[in-house]
């Protein structure tokens, strides 16, 4: 090798190396920017999609093939076209809305954190009919509305039905705070069907006979059962993950880590709130959370869960199943000054609700003495258990049920 390009060749090598080590630097720059975007991003809104089910959909201009997700944007317009057609609309917390043929709405708002601590969800029904199953408990700051007419509905974890066609609002479960144009607010709770046309309740015999389209409601009936056996697994799947509360002491928490600590467990809740009494794993871990949540919530805060604390009542006692009844009751007996400013009777049906209870009890003490009939008559016979023992257990449980709803139904 020729001496004189000694110098030529480390110069270039230098250079070369300059250029390496600027290549790596820069690379590393740009892993870290995509980190930093990934990372933000990651933590964005939940998006919502609109899927067809039957028929023909429109999304804005675009026809919507079957069985295919599309992602939804703010001012998107939906709209369902011809008989049988059917849309829903699968909202980023898992909620969900069904467009029944001949029905279009507007997008106004989707926005849903991905912690669910925070949901915003508006939408316009223009014309036809909507079947909304709001899962979400939607805590402050969070809310859930559909207008329709300058009117707006207004829900908290609620199954309802609004029909442009027939006129009428409908809510199966929970209630709905309706406004109208002129600022009246009207609570319309469950089986209690609300006229838009002359804006008054309607009898419900007259209701169910004459106005309501029973093919639509049983067809959605179909589906959120289908909908709730679906997150039932995937909360089944991942109950493991929920935060054990047993070993947090409340009382050497500062306000500043109270909140905080509500933030996340409300997160967690939410996940829980649509679950009923018939999932009893579940529902005892929702009652759990629900407890806790009350025990570090604020004054406004406490207020809203305590009132759905009531909606869980009422389904345990529609549900004839009490296991859970001891750990709901006191709930609403620590907060008992805050349940005298609630409305009980749009809950519960004092005419039956006494009846409906001691029926219930004894049914239960009777399949128990089915299945240890034979150990019952042994411990008789040998007078470790007298027959008046039964009786009196089951007394002292119909007292105890009895004194806990006291409080609430003012007997």
């Amino acid at each position: 090798m020729d001496s004189s390009l000694i110098p030529y060749i480390i110069m270039k090598m230098k250079k070369t190396g300059n250029k390496f080590i600027i290549f790596i630097i820069i690379s590393i720059i740009w892993i870290i920017i995509i980190s930093l975007y990934s990372s933000y991003f990651s933590s964005t809104p939940r998006d919502s999609f609109v899927v067809l089910l039957n028929g023909k959909a429109m999304l804005n201009s675009k026809i919507l093939e079957w069985d295919k997700r599309n992602k939804l944007q703010q001012w998107d317009t939906i709209k369902t076209i011809g008989e049988k057609s059917l849309a829903v609309v699968e909202w980023g917390d898992g909620s969900v809305t069904r467009l029944w043929w001949n029905s279009r709405l507007v997008v106004e708002e989707l926005f849903v954190s991905d912690d669910v601590w925070k949901i915003n969800i508006s939408f316009d029904l223009l014309s036809g009919k909507t079947w909304s199953n709001v899962i979400s408990f939607i805590g402050e700051e969070s809310y859930f509305k559909q207008t329709f007419r300058d009117n707006e509905a207004a829900v908290r974890g609620t199954v309802f039905n609004v029909d442009l066609v027939q006129e009428y609002l409908y809510v199966l479960d929970h209630k709905v705070l309706l406004t109208n144009g002129s600022w009246s607010i009207f609570e319309i709770t469950e089986e209690k069907p609300f006229s838009l046309d002359s804006f008054s309740f309607i009898k419900l015999e007259e209701f169910i006979q004459n106005i309501k389209d029973k093919s639509f409601d049983e067809f959605n009936k179909l589906f959120d059962e289908e909908l709730k056996a679906e997150l039932k697994v995937k909360l089944e799947e991942s109950i493991s993950k929920f935060k054990d509360l047993s070993s947090v002491e409340i009382a050497s928490l500062t306000d500043e880590k109270k909140q905080e600590l509500y933030d996340e467990i409300m997160a967690r809740y939410q996940k829980l709130n649509f679950i009923d009494s018939q999932t009893k794993d579940l529902f005892d871990k929702k009652i759990e959370y629900k407890t806790f949540l009350i025990n570090i919530a604020s004054d406004i805060q406490k207020d809203v869960l305590i009132e759905s604390t009531l909606a869980d009542l009422k389904d345990t006692i529609d549900s004839k199943d009490y296991s859970s009844l001891e750990s709901i009751l006191g709930i609403l007996n620590e907060n008992a000054e805050k349940i005298k400013g609630l409305d009980i009777n749009s809950y519960f049906d004092k005419t039956v609700i006494w009846d409906d209870l001691k029926n219930a009890i004894d049914k239960n003490f009777e399949i128990l003495e089915n299945i240890f009939g034979s150990d019952i008559s042994i411990l008789v016979s040998e007078g470790k258990l007298q027959l008046s023992d039964i009786e009196a257990i089951k007394n002292a449980a119909k007292q105890k049920i009895e004194d806990g709803l006291n409080i609430l139904l003012d007997k």
